[in-house]
């Protein structure tokens, strides 16, 4: 109270600016990275409103880069570099994602494999097999999202 909104944490900054876009109870909310920078207990808040707007009836487009919020999604659209990689609901993209996603990146290359908390995970392209021993792993969004960017490289080249 008697703040500007340049004073704001960026938490209340991201509510405020969510909470004036809505106001109006418009049909369609454009969200861009909502979240961004945004400490936890807002990001939960700020999730709560976004909720409540969507089950009011407001139709939400959000673009993000967390992928816990884009499971939320009905509907999810992986892009790189102006194409869709991946689209439809969260457990049809997995679905959809290229290749084979392996619990180590052992005989991989790191142009192939990325951490995922205290592992590496590997991927290999379809068509190939999977080093000899390999965990094959069953992937989530975030592995589906990495393969298809990986496997869109691999044909950019």
């Amino acid at each position: 109270r008697g703040r500007t909104s340049a004073q704001l944490s960026g938490g209340m900054r991201q509510k405020l600016g969510f909470a004036l876009a809505s106001i109006h109870r418009p049909e369609l909310l454009v969200l861009d990275e909502p979240t961004t920078g945004v400490d936890p207990v807002s990001r939960v808040e700020l999730w709560r409103l976004v909720s409540a707007a969507a089950a009011a009836g407001t139709a939400v487009v959000m673009a993000t880069t967390y992928l816990d919020e884009a499971e939320r999604a009905a509907v999810v659209i992986v892009l790189s570099q102006g194409r869709v990689l991946l689209s439809g609901p969260a457990a049809d993209v997995v679905r959809q994602a290229p290749g084979t996603v392996l619990a180590s990146a052992d005989g991989i290359g790191p142009d192939r494999s990325w951490r995922r908390g205290h592992e590496r995970h590997g991927w290999v392209p379809p068509g190939q097999d999977p080093p000899a021993g390999a965990l094959v792993l069953v992937p989530d969004l975030e592995d589906a999202v990495i393969a298809a960017t990986l496997q869109q490289e691999a044909t950019d080249v």
